[in-house]
């Protein structure tokens, strides 16, 4: 007996977690969700238990994309091994679009697995000091431009000089 009242807990918070994530997806605050929650009869909580519910429901979805992707990049990487040993006699054999196939696949699977290291820039002697007056004065410059230029026939004239 006491199976299905817990089966019933369980299907009852899954349903008011989805809820709770469409509300949310709105742009509902946790307090408006509780309050909707009860007035479509869904369930009478607290906004605490409303946020826990939010976060229970995003780890979920984030837990099986992470599955999905993982699942995904092992597919591909099965794809690419059968183009690998497609392409292997011909590139024995020294054809040379094969081997730039060949090169291909391989950038693809060090992609896919991670080999690349991210690319190091040095940005501490950046100087992104931006001077304010001559911005402006940049931008005016700029618009007075623009507002000289016309568009004749298909054709810019730069009514300015």
């Amino acid at each position: 007996m006491t199976g299905k009242r817990e089966d019933a807990a369980l299907i009852k918070r899954m349903e008011r977690r989805h809820a709770v994530l469409e509300f949310r997806k709105q742009g509902l605050s946790y307090r408006v969700i509780a309050g909707k929650l009860e007035e479509a009869g869904i369930d009478s909580v607290s906004h605490q238990t409303v946020k826990t519910d939010c976060k229970t429901a995003l780890a979920e979805l984030a837990a099986d994309n992470m599955e999905t992707t993982e699942e995904l990049r092992q597919l591909m990487l099965e794809r690419h091994d059968m183009a690998l040993e497609g392409l292997h006699k011909r590139v024995a054999d020294g054809d040379p679009q094969a081997v730039n196939a060949f090169i291909a696949v391989n950038k693809e699977i060090a992609k896919l697995t991670g080999l690349y290291a991210p690319e190091r820039r040095d940005t501490r002697n950046w100087n992104l000091s931006i001077n304010f007056a001559e911005a402006v004065n940049m931008l005016k410059a700029a618009d007075e431009k623009l507002k000289a230029t016309s568009i004749i026939d298909g054709e810019v004239v730069d009514g300015s000089d």
